[in-house]
């Protein structure tokens, strides 16, 4: 199986962010994912939200109920 420069150049990202332990290397790692991400040039169209039918309470956390309904109907 082939693996494409691209494929190979994110494996060999990966490997070096797991294999890195001190604190320098990991803020050296988060430097360089940071300026990646900044990097990126802003979408021609703005994402657009979608209308919803009602507002929904977030000033009390889910209830374990809750939590246990939404990860079974994940499955």
């Amino acid at each position: 199986m082939e693996i494409s420069e691209e494929e190979r150049h994110l494996i060999l990202r990966q490997m070096r962010c797991i294999t890195r332990t001190t604190d320098k290397e990991k803020e050296e790692r988060w430097a360089e994912h940071l300026q990646d991400v900044l990097d990126n040039e802003f979408p021609e169209k703005p994402a657009v939200g979608q209308e919803v039918d009602q507002d929904l309470d977030i000033t009390q956390p889910p209830t374990n109920e809750q939590i246990m309904e939404i990860c079974m109907s994940l499955r």
